[in-house]
């Protein structure tokens, strides 16, 4: 599973590619007479041309139909004879050429429309929370090195400068110059464990944040 911003780019592509394969049948359209006087649109282009179009649409529909419901696309009311049919714009865009009176072109559009702003508002939410996923996780990296320069410098490093071991207190030698500092060991796990604490709780945040992005995609 990629990024839930990537998820909501594709969904947003999708959209738009149906969108402008829609778009480009209706205007290859001319409104003839139909069954009953029924107005319906016909082709205006050569056989050639349009041959390939409402293929192209169909297609685009059905990539961009869970684009559309996940980004909070609606539905229709059509009339079929004495019956009230719920017709989705995209998976039923056919309508449009079959009843324009019922479902205007226009009306599938603007559905549409409403859908690719749904998505890309979600797609910089999701942005936002990727962007300070990216900082808690580089202020955890960062954390072992301020730990080490809050602890000071290790008991290897400490020998290394010559001071002796003591088996019971660390590094430590008469006089002061080598000595394990415990008030300021105390306070630097203090410190650490109040870091981390703190970033735990923001990432749990940002986590939550990212879940509930990707939970809207199912």
């Amino acid at each position: 599973m990629g990024k839930p911003s990537a998820q909501i780019k594709q969904q947003g592509e999708r959209l738009n590619e149906f969108r402008a394969a829609f778009i480009e049948l209706i205007n290859a359209s001319r409104p003839a007479g139909g069954d009953w006087d029924l107005p319906r649109l016909v082709p205006d282009i050569s056989n050639d041309r349009w041959s390939q179009l409402p293929s192209d649409t169909a297609i685009a529909a059905g990539a961009a139909q869970e684009a559309y419901s996940t980004n909070g696309g609606g539905t229709f009311t059509m009339r079929n004879a004495a019956y009230m049919t719920t017709v989705n714009p995209i998976a039923n865009w056919h309508f449009a050429m079959e009843r324009p009176d019922e479902l205007k072109p226009q009306m599938v559009v603007s559905a549409v429309d409403l859908a690719i702003g749904q998505a890309f508002n979600r797609y910089e939410n999701a942005l936002q929370c990727e962007r300070g996923l990216v900082g808690v996780i580089a202020s955890f990296l960062r954390w072992p090195q301020t730990l080490r320069e809050a602890v000071g410098p290790s008991w290897i490093q400490r020998t290394a400068r010559g001071c002796p071991r003591s088996r019971r207190t660390g590094a430590r030698r008469r006089g002061g110059r080598c000595s394990w500092n415990r008030d300021r060991l105390g306070y630097s796990r203090t410190l650490a464990t109040l870091v981390l604490a703190i970033v735990l709780a923001y990432a749990r945040g940002i986590f939550g944040c990212e879940m509930a992005s990707v939970g809207s995609l199912s």
